[in-house]
């Protein structure tokens, strides 16, 4: 019996190669849904240099150019028109939120009748700004409203949602699903190439994401100066783009460097890495250390990479973020903004880790599933 094709429309406001876990999470999903589906995913066009439509592994790119930039976010006045049209021509939307654009999606949707998913990232947030926190308050009540007009709405944990200033007013429409988690074959040469710098540095500390100031590392250099007292050799290394190449984050990378130059810390950062260097990353590492600060982090799927690759973590106690350790037992739980508690978790992780093979063990068991790609598929071929 034939799968009768559907026509799926993902909207977000970045898309890769733009990197983060939620242009992560689009990409698989979407080009999962490609293969047996009629696919297009609209996002903006965040660099000049991207194509503004092309086909990626099945899925129709679509990169809408910015009239001008608030923030992180992109405003182009044609937008509504856009996705009307597209809404209008497509079965079922997913819109990826946050995205503030998100709410002219849900709108077209509604009028046109059409099925409408949110899948839940995270929450809009910032820790200092006025206008910024107008901002985040603004995009937030637009979400809200976009929300209520899906008719369910995918997030990672109950424990994110229950928590959340949003979801918990519409926690029967939540679905609960874990973001596809793979972890690609390690790369031999870049293996290698670590191997080099690891000679001279013990334990390694790793950091996977991009550098921004919701992710902490701040306070994680705060505890690495604490730690250099009983691990002289120790060593940061921050895996994920940093500075200019994420949007809004280069006047936090330069407090960073300031930072680690005043006090001489040992931290080494290798930019973005194809997925095959980042599990070579994972292998080469002692502990992943994931210190975010607030509800813009609602997961952390590096955790469950970290671990599939027989590590440990150490991570924040935020709600969803705090999952993967309780799932597993394959790490530390810490206060956030706590240099003090980071540093006494790293160390009692250090001494008393699980074998790098257990560890891996029972990951397999809690994160590679297929449940969620076996849900979009089945989801997408209902009528």
């Amino acid at each position: 019996m034939s799968i009768k094709a559907s026509r799926i429309l993902f909207t977000s406001t970045y898309s890769q190669p733009y990197l983060s876990g939620i242009t992560d999470y689009i990409a698989t999903v979407s080009q999962f849904l490609a293969k047996k589906h009629l696919v297009t995913l609209v996002s903006f066009q965040h660099d000049s240099n991207l194509a503004l439509n092309e086909t990626v592994l099945g899925v129709n790119q679509i990169r809408i150019p910015a009239n001008f930039k608030i923030s992180k976010g992109f405003i182009n006045f044609g937008y509504p028109k856009i996705i009307w049209n597209l809404v209008k021509t497509h079965d079922q939307i997913f819109i990826n939120s946050p995205q503030v654009e998100g709410i002219f999606v849900a709108l077209a949707a509604k009028i046109l009748k059409k099925k409408l998913t949110v899948i839940y990232h995270c929450e809009l947030f910032f820790e200092s700004g006025l206008g910024l926190k107008i901002i985040s308050f603004l995009a937030n009540f637009l979400t809200w409203i976009t929300v209520g007009l899906s008719d369910q709405v995918i997030t990672y944990t109950l424990d994110y949602a229950k928590a959340s200033p949003i979801l918990k007013f519409w926690l029967k429409k939540v679905k609960v699903l874990l973001p596809p988690i793979h972890l690609a074959e390690a790369d031999a040469k870049y293996v290698e190439h670590l191997a080099v710098f690891k000679q001279k540095n013990s334990p390694i500390l790793g950091f996977s994401g991009r550098v921004s100031q919701e992710k902490g590392l701040d306070y994680l250099l705060e505890s690495l100066e604490q730690l250099r007292l009983d691990y002289p050799n120790i060593s940061l290394w921050c895996a994920g783009t940093y500075g200019l190449d994420v949007a809004g984050e280069a006047e936090y990378f330069q407090l960073l460097q300031a930072q680690i130059k005043s006090k001489n810390l040992p931290v080494k950062f290798l930019g973005r890495l194809t997925k095959s260097q980042l599990a070579a990353f994972y292998k080469n590492i002692s502990v992943l250390v994931l210190p975010s600060i607030n509800k813009t982090e609602a997961f952390g799927m590096v955790q469950a990479e970290a671990m599939l690759s027989g590590r440990p973590v150490v991570t924040t106690d935020l709600p969803g973020v705090r999952a993967s350790v309780q799932l597993t037992g394959c790490g530390e739980i810490v206060p956030i903004k706590d240099p003090q508690a980071l540093t006494l978790a790293v160390k009692h992780v250090l001494v008393n880790r699980d074998s790098a093979e257990n560890i891996s063990k029972i990951a397999r068991q809690k994160f590679m599933t297929n449940q969620t790609l076996d849900w979009f598929q089945a989801f997408a071929t209902t009528d």
